[in-house]
């Protein structure tokens, strides 16, 4: 059978960089699960919007038996409109599998153009399919399956997680044009070491995910070090030229005793700096002694918000201020880095709040901060939240990066707007008042600093002058970004230069 995968590597930005796209671990282990079952898997990876006869024409290259679409929800009109042009042209079935199905499988399976829906994890299920399709077998019921045939809808319960993740072969990355994707230009080499997050964030669909399958307890699973190691190795041997890991896991350092066994094999086998998400409520003293011991370079932690109320009781991340900023200052003893990850335009949250957010990240001086707007994501406990609330007028979600979708009344959408785009700029100024030596001088800036932020009466003035502030406050930020956006070429290849003065100053 000839499946081909139709990848929407869309929606991340709202700017006019260019995008080369990026590798898909999961249609990775999709593929190599595919192939090595002895089917035919190939991949239309589409990074910049289609016109129908484009699309026409890269899926009759490809002559595929079965075509598939796999996507989150902030991509599902996207795939909304392929399955349309998909049904206009072509007898050829069509199955949708990702987060989106999996939590919206009535709406999914609804869609007109597509037959088939994926509930869950795909790589057994999808071979399955395959494999009953090409010997003529009946496949209305196939566990995580849901089929639309003659107007009847055929429901099967979700299949079992497959609690030993390593039976499943390393992710094809020959699917791609892997030289020209976005890994590659970085330099930069993405695995997965565990399946699954411990957490129940409300704004995360992983406490819903987790309730699909019949064994949910296993759902955080962890690939055996030797393994994730021997990965590694294979990657570094077809592109040596790649020099730092990503872990894309949902969050690293989620259990003690297999970081104790990973650490040390990965210094002595690999060595490569690396860097991974993790929560900080993970982080202590002696796995960060272990963490810098082992090369890692920088873990990415969620703050979220600033306001302890907001992220206790609306986002359901029980850590304190105290917490954070203790966490970060053992960091810093250990001269490692930690970015932080931030949303504005939460329920309940106030201007205020923003800049609690804002002053926090200031506090702990991270080595990177990154702001989103909040989406509430169908299905999780934030949407259910805002529904209830009348917060959201319709289904709608927009882009991390554009605006607010919420109507709140503690904040407007203007004010989201203001705060998400002046995060960083507000940041640096608060953080240079903190590192002021006279106390009075640096309490007398800082509130003259809050009056600025929080003057409701400054903000159609200050998001006039925005870039000429982000180019004040963040020369440096400012023309990377610009650079990258309009001359990518160039920017890549000065990132690049930079980056490999960090490895020769570091050797």
């Amino acid at each position: 059978m000839k499946i081909t995968f139709v990848y929407l590597d869309l929606n991340y930005f709202d700017d006019k960089r260019e995008w080369f796209g990026v590798f898909s671990l999961g249609l990775g282990y999709l593929s190599a699960s595919v192939k090595k079952a002895g089917h035919i898997f190939s991949l239309i990876h589409i990074i910049k919007p289609l016109k129908k006869e484009e699309f026409y024409e890269k899926v009759d290259y490809h002559k595929p038996d079965i075509i598939a679409f796999s996507s989150m929800s902030h991509q599902y009109d996207v795939v909304r409109q392929y399955a349309g042009w998909l049904r206009d042209k072509y007898n050829i079935p069509v199955i949708y599998g990702g987060v989106h199905p999996s939590i919206a499988p009535e709406e999914s399976i609804n869609t007109p153009g597509i037959d088939m829906i994926c509930i869950g994890e795909g790589e057994k299920v999808l071979v399955e399919l395959l494999n009953k399709m090409e010997n003529g077998e009946d496949i209305k019921n196939i566990d995580s399956i849901w089929i639309k045939e003659n107007g009847k809808i055929y429901r099967n319960k979700v299949a079992i997680l497959v609690e030993d993740i390593d039976e499943f072969p390393f992710p094809d990355r020959e699917v791609f044009d892997y030289k020209n994707l976005w890994d590659y230009k970085e330099r930069v080499l993405t695995v997965f070491s565990t399946r699954g997050c411990p957490f129940n964030c409300s704004y995360c669909i992983n406490h819903q995910y987790k309730k699909l399958y019949p064994n949910y307890k296993k759902y955080v699973r962890f690939r055996k070090p030797e393994k994730i190691i021997e990965e590694i190795k294979q990657i570094k041997e077809k592109y040596p030229e790649l020099n730092s890991v990503i872990f894309l896991d949902d969050s690293f350092c989620v259990k003690k005793s297999w970081l104790k066994e990973f650490f040390p094999l990965y210094k002595s086998e690999i060595g490569m700096p690396f860097s991974a998400p993790t929560s900080i409520k993970l982080l202590d003293e002696e796995v960060i002694a272990w963490a810098v011991d082992a090369g890692v370079k920088e873990f990415g932690v969620g703050i979220e918000s600033g306001n302890d109320k907001i992220r206790r009781t609306v986002l359901r991340r029980r850590m304190s201020n105290e917490r954070i900023l203790e966490v970060f200052k053992i960091a810093k003893k250990y001269d490692l880095r930690i970015s932080s990850y931030n949303m504005v335009g939460i329920p309940h949250e106030t201007l205020e709040n923003t800049l609690e957010t804002v002053k926090i990240n200031a506090k702990v001086d991270s080595s990177a901060q990154h702001v989103a707007i909040l989406q509430p994501y169908k299905f999780t406990d934030l949407y259910d939240l805002c529904k209830r609330e009348g917060y959201l007028k319709d289904e709608k979600i927009s882009s991390f990066f554009k605006e607010s979708v919420l109507e709140l009344p503690t904040i407007s959408k203007y004010e989201i707007k203001f705060a998400y785009k002046y995060f960083m700029i507000f940041i640096r100024l608060y953080e240079l008042i903190y590192k002021m030596p006279f106390k009075k001088i640096s309490n007398f800036l800082e509130r003259v600093l809050d009056w600025f932020y929080l003057n409701k009466r400054l903000k159609k003035f200050q998001m006039m002058i925005y870039p000429l502030s982000f180019l004040l406050v963040r020369p440096v930020k400012f023309a990377r970004i610009y650079t990258l956006r309009y001359f990518p070429k160039t920017g890549y290849r000065i990132k690049r230069f930079l980056v490999g003065l960090k490895l020769m100053k570091r050797e």
